[in-house]
């Protein structure tokens, strides 16, 4: 069964308001919705990877899934959460940024996803959620909001085809149907 992104703007704002007295959970949303990485990527990432990047520059990872290279930029949001993590304990550099419970190995898959659960709870949204939820919303709201064409979030997700993107981004039929004829056809 597919998750869901987090639709709205408004519920976006209203989690990280909500993590930020919790720094590894704040940056694991805040990273997750702003580079689209699968979270077995997003575990992976260690303090050398990101410590010294400025904003505006890349980091790079080779993702798990697909084995090709991608550039991760860091942007205002992500670049003030994870120095306030790596301010709030004690890191090595090659230490995974997000922790779990055991020094110096990554959150679980079961553990984050069961927190993106109780995030999903704590906004009342309802459907299901889950460590992709985090990739999901970074596709949802780069195309509604950041109008990112979706043959180019086809490339950043490394999807084979167009149809794989359409549906993990969520676009709906009520959105297809509610686009206007643009030019009659007479013969």
């Amino acid at each position: 069964m597919q998750v869901e992104p987090i639709r709205k703007k408004s519920d976006v704002k209203k989690l990280l308001q909500h993590l930020e007295s919790h720094p590894r959970n704040n940056a694991l949303f805040a990273v997750g919705i702003n580079c689209g990485l699968r979270y077995s990527d997003l575990k992976r990432i260690t303090v050398q990877d990101v410590k010294n990047v400025p904003v505006g520059q890349s980091f790079y990872t080779i993702e798990t899934k697909t084995k090709k290279r991608r550039a991760v930029v860091i942007n205002n949001v992500m670049r003030e959460a994870i120095d306030e993590l790596l301010a709030s304990k004690d890191y090595g550099p090659n230490d995974p940024i997000f922790q779990g419970s055991k020094k110096g190995y990554p959150l679980t898959w079961r553990s984050a996803n069961e927190l993106i659960k109780s995030w999903a709870r704590f906004l009342g949204l309802r459907g299901r959620y889950g460590t992709h939820t985090l990739r999901k919303t970074f596709g949802y709201h780069q195309r509604k909001y950041g109008g990112v064409p979706i043959e180019l979030l086809q490339r950043v997700f490394n999807h084979k085809n167009i149809r794989e993107t359409m549906l993990y981004i969520c676009i709906e039929d009520c959105e297809v149907d509610a686009i206007p004829m643009m030019h009659e056809i007479k013969y």
